[in-house]
């Protein structure tokens, strides 16, 4: 049955930029300020403190960007501004809202900017870019996304979820081999949505997600190992 996977979502936004940018001229190393032509598309140019940010501290949390802007806001409340476009915008505009700090320190304001990026790169709404191109490829056919989109907007049934992680996140992929190749934080293990932990020789990916909410029926977690 599909439900509400909360921030496993991440793990498809950067899956699918992932993808967009080896077809394109850009990579993880990128600054916001060399996306030019994106921001332009929706006129929502980063504050010169934020276009120095590469791409890559977004999708490892290593930004210094707070965890949710809309503090007060929860997921079952109010969901108008507890969405992509207004993350996105609030923290493009507004260089208050970043900590000097670049250690990793979660934040569901990071995946708002990769998947407005993913909008303007294609001009297409990101639940059908990453649905094209990432999900059903894997075959997750029954996947959809609601308001919070890129950071945690897809209802998917945990067996499309898995075929999701079995498809891309399969250990010959390249960004399993050699995640500091692409967007990597060593100190945490973050990486392209996921978290890498390596022991004895094994390599393991967790990823888990929650929606809390003020009436606990609308109450949801799920975790991916």
């Amino acid at each position: 049955m599909p439900y509400p996977v909360a921030s496993l979502s991440k793990a498809v936004t950067a899956m699918c930029l992932n993808g967009l940018l080896a077809q394109s001229t850009h990579g993880w190393s990128t600054p916001l300020s060399d996306l030019g032509e994106v921001w332009e598309n929706i006129g929502m140019a980063p504050h010169p403190e934020l276009a120095k940010l590469p791409l890559s501290v977004l999708a490892t949390h290593t930004s210094g960007l707070p965890k949710n802007i809309d503090a007060d806001e929860t997921a079952g409340e109010r969901r108008n501004l507890y969405t992509q476009i207004n993350f996105a915008r609030e923290a493009l505009r507004d260089p208050r809202h970043q900590s000097d700090k670049r250690t990793h320190s979660y934040s569901n304001v990071n995946f708002p900017l990769l998947g407005q990026i993913i909008e303007c790169m294609t001009g297409e709404a990101c639940s059908d870019v990453c649905y094209r191109t990432t999900m059903a490829p894997a075959g997750a056919a029954d996947a959809s996304m609601w308001a919070t989109a890129g950071f945690g907007g897809w209802i998917v049934s945990a067996q499309d979820y898995a075929r999701f992680v079995m498809h891309w996140h399969h250990p010959s992929r390249p960004w399993m081999q050699a995640p500091h190749k692409f967007s990597y934080d060593r100190d945490s293990g973050a990486g392209l949505g996921v978290y890498h932990q390596f022991s004895a020789g094994e390599h393991t990916l967790i990823r888990s997600g929650l929606w809390r909410s003020a009436p606990p029926p609308r109450a949801a977690s799920a975790r991916s190992l």
